[in-house]
């Protein structure tokens, strides 16, 4: 079971970890690999909704009184204490409405990247003074690793896994005291050490969902709200090429479901909430040099090292020319163009495999 690839800062054994467990099979690992190092481990399930009222939906992997019950059986599998704790008004407030309001703005938000920002993380450190514990640890792949008297999170070694862009919001001053046992790993590697401890959740799937909406369309969901704000679609010449459902449901970049045909691709390149307005426009007017981002940070050394920047999980990573950070407002020029940066989004940036920085994209600019 020990390998060497795995390895923690400091002193491991004895130490008290709390863990974010969802009762998936990259929590339950984690949770074996640090009891294996000698931690005394607790368990940690979030509930972050009203179950009675979330579990009418269809199955999921996670948020659920099954993914609950999940956590539990390995806690107990595992000879680890489970604690289930409460999240649902912070969760409500800073996710959930969070979510409903950047849609109404005409932003496009990442619930997950919020969710670790103001939720996760800060209540895990909560809990953990709370509860005696020395660290907290959860199961995506990344890593804490030492660069220069400074510790910096970092990619995980699986590319294909690598959550290193969801938790790059996520307050510095917590990497001493965090740990992400899975970051040296592969998830079929994953799988395998579940197998070979004999956990149930093995091969269970993996939930690729928003939480507190999977099962329904964004359309669905938002009208369950009364969300929706009918509006004009304006084609590439300023004319109104007709009317959308809700300007909820576009995002920057946006190519399919319009609603119109004008036999070329035509593409979503602005959405304005305050007039209901959709504008869609070329390829190469998506194309932007610059980028205005809020509540942005900049690790130490970032502007004395070479930064490529990432708009959205999916994209590839772009080289930058140069960026000024005056308070939390980060302005930054990129060496060549990126496409379709959607306010709302995160920018992350990175040093080879270190985060250097992170902020919410407010503005794209020619």
């Amino acid at each position: 079971m020990n390998d060497s690839r795995y390895t923690l800062p400091g002193h491991l054994p004895g130490r008290r970890v709390l863990l974010a467990m969802s009762g998936g099979v990259d929590s339950s690992v984690a949770a074996l690999l640090l009891r294996e190092a000698g931690a005394v481990v607790l368990g940690a399930t979030f509930r972050n909704f009203c179950f009675s009222e979330r579990d009418e939906l269809p199955e999921r992997s996670c948020c659920s009184l099954e993914a609950v019950d999940d956590a539990r059986r390995v806690c107990e599998k595992l000879g680890i204490e489970h604690v289930l704790v409460d999240e649902t008004e912070r969760f409500e407030r800073e996710v959930i409405d969070n979510f409903h309001d950047e849609y109404a703005r005409g932003r496009t938000p990442n619930p997950c990247v919020r969710c670790n920002t103001a939720v996760r993380f800060p209540r895990l450190m909560d809990e953990a003074e709370r509860l005696g514990c020395d660290a907290v640890s959860t199961g995506h792949y990344a890593r804490i690793v030492p660069e220069a008297g400074s510790l910096y999170l970092a990619r995980g070694r699986d590319g294909g896994k690598d959550q290193s862009y969801f938790l790059a919001g996520m307050d510095p001053a917590g990497y001493p005291r965090t740990l992400f046992p899975l970051g040296d790993f592969e998830k079929p590697e994953v799988r395998e050490m579940a197998r070979q401890a004999g956990l149930h959740i093995a091969d269970k799937g993996e939930s690729q969902d928003v939480c507190f909406m999977t099962g329904r369309t964004l359309e669905s969901y938002l009208s369950d709200f009364g969300a929706l704000s009918r509006g004009e679609i304006i084609g590439p010449d300023g004319s109104v090429l007709g009317e959308h459902r809700g300007v909820e449901l576009f995002t920057v970049g946006q190519r399919q479901g319009l609603g119109v045909a004008l036999g070329h691709p035509v593409y979503v390149t602005r959405v304005d909430a305050e007039s209901g307005r959709v504008y869609l426009g070329e390829d190469s007017d998506l194309l932007a040099h610059k980028l205005v981002a809020r509540e942005a940070w900049l690790a130490p050394g970032a502007e004395s090292v070479k930064l490529r920047g990432k708009i959205r999980y999916r994209s590839a990573l772009s080289d930058v020319e140069s960026l000024e950070l005056e308070g939390d407002c980060l302005r930054l020029r990129f060496a060549s163009p990126v496409s379709a940066a959607a306010p709302g989004q995160s920018l992350v940036l990175y040093a080879e495999d270190r985060v250097m920085g992170h902020g919410i994209i407010e503005e794209a600019l020619p």
